[in-house]
């Protein structure tokens, strides 16, 4: 047991808000321990570099073992998961550790490394919640909606009972888009029902989407639809406002004198994600001041004064302005932008650096990128842009899974930039399709456009359903290991 005014000297220690620690999670108080938690932190804080905002979400691992931890992450780095990734699943380290590599084991057997690293909670879920899930047989676009479902359930979301319910309703049958793994994970039957048989549902059907039915309740809704604040501004409440924002802070901020004066700032992103607090402080600081240009609706929903103040009071700011755009400012921080600035890989690439870069890669991810032997070989070098590096962390996966499909196809020799930008689902699917009805892979030398597309371009320009076709032709990474791809 520790108290709260002892925990507040330890966490400022660290720099850790103790606020939000006890706000996520009390039990802190009760099975701390001041030795302990010190041990943690510093492990956790000096020893691995992990950013105090991330021990602020998951504060339980502050009464873990930490041997369990240290052991966890010999193992996840000994499997070469992306330790960044990791970084923002402190639940996973404090796993137990036999749990965790069965499951690792199971997930990368049955589901593939892609899907460890896209959803790197999973590891921290006993292998008998993801069978429960699987035997459910829900039909998922991409059959990795059950790890998505195994961890709502993990963390107490939900129930395999739950789920049931749901899946055997009329409202499932008659709306099956609406129930996403994120909807499964999440939503109660009673809360669905509730929102499909109401009239604000008929009447605003496009505001209900699976996002609003997994985080908002009709109350709330109701509230909002009804309110002078939407009849004056529809064009605000968007499904994302109505799954995150609250009225009452929708409403301070449509009031407030920041909004009469910069009305195209608040953006129903900004509703969602922000509150008028922390859109003031930006609004009346010297940085806006002096580069209103930086601060953007995208600024205000995702970043925060404090990091923003560091950016811009950087030396990195005052030799690279060209790099710091309102995106750089929504989605990086100075630690981040400094290493990828002083690396030999910038020094040498510097053209791969850009703000989008800056704002969603980070050094060690791109530094896996830039050993990939495919950038040895003279046909795929132009491949390596900015853009590729930006996503570095998914392409270090992705690229061998696409490169592999690409010669058996037979159209390596063809490959874009574009095409590496989209998943192996996505191309799997527009080359069966193409197959299917007897179209060319390659058309004058290049490949078919359909590939590179979003999928509402394709919907829009080809009237091609590209989620459909990732139904009814799924892909699976893990089969192309087996017989040199010729299963597919």
């Amino acid at each position: 047991m520790i108290g709260t005014y002892t925990l507040a000297m330890l966490c400022e220690k660290y720099g850790i808000d103790v606020n939000k620690v006890i706000g996520k999670n009390n039990n802190i108080l009760n099975y701390g321990e001041y030795n302990k938690i010190d041990y943690t932190l510093n492990y956790l804080i000096n020893k691995l570099g992990i950013k105090p905002i991330n021990v602020e979400k998951c504060p339980s691992i502050l009464y873990r073992n930490v041997e369990q931890i240290k052991e966890n992450i010999k193992f996840i780095k000994s499997q070469n998961i992306f330790f960044p990734n990791i970084e923002t699943c402190l639940h996973v380290l404090s796993t137990e550790s036999n749990e965790l590599k069965n499951t690792y084991d199971y997930v990368l057997k049955n589901y593939g490394i892609l899907a460890i690293e896209k959803i790197t909670s999973i590891l921290s879920v006993p292998v008998n919640i993801i069978k429960d899930v699987e035997k459910l047989d829900i039909k998922f676009i991409n059959h990795t909606g059950n790890l998505s479902v195994a961890v709502g359930i993990e963390r107490g979301r939900t129930t395999i009972e739950e789920i049931q319910k749901i899946l055997q309703s009329a409202e499932y049958q008659e709306h099956p888009e609406l129930f996403t793994s994120t909807t499964l994970a999440r939503a109660t039957l009673e809360d669905i029902q509730k929102m499909l048989q109401s009239p604000e549902y008929k009447e605003h059907p496009e505001l209900f989407t699976s996002q609003t039915l997994a985080h908002a309740n009709l109350e709330e809704i109701r509230e909002m639809i009804q309110s002078p604040e939407y009849q004056e501004h529809p064009e605000l409440f968007t499904s994302e406002t109505l799954a995150h924002a609250t009225l009452e802070e929708i409403r301070k901020m449509i009031q407030s004198p920041e909004y009469k004066a910069h009305p195209e700032l608040f953006t129903s992103q900004t509703l969602a994600r922000a509150t008028l607090e922390e859109i003031r402080e930006m609004l009346q600081s010297p940085e806006y001041q002096e580069h209103p240009e930086l601060f953007t609706s995208e600024t205000l929903a995702h970043a925060t004064l404090d990091e923003i103040q560091k950016i811009i009071q950087s030396p990195e700011y005052q030799a690279h302005p060209e790099l710091f755009t309102s995106e750089t400012l929504a989605h990086a921080t100075l630690e981040d932008i400094r290493k990828m600035l002083q690396s030999p890989e910038y020094q040498e690439h510097p053209e791969l650096f850009t703000s989008t870069t800056l704002a969603h890669a980070n050094l060690e991810n791109i530094r896996e990128l830039l050993k990939m032997d495919i950038w040895k070989d003279p046909k795929y070098k132009n491949l390596l842009t900015s853009s590729i590096v930006a996503k570095a962390r998914q392409m270090i996966i992705k690229i061998p899974i696409l490169l592999d499909i690409a010669k058996f196809y037979q159209i390596e020799e063809y490959l874009n930039t574009s095409f590496l930008l989209f998943s192996p689902s996505q191309n799997f699917a527009l080359i069966k399709f193409l197959e299917e009805n007897n179209m060319s892979l390659v058309v004058n030398n290049k490949l078919n456009p359909i590939f590179g597309k979003a999928p509402g371009l394709l919907k829009k320009k080809y009237n091609i359903d590209v989620k459909r076709l990732m139904t009814i032709y799924p892909f699976d990474d893990q089969l192309l290991k087996e017989n040199e791809g010729k299963i597919i």
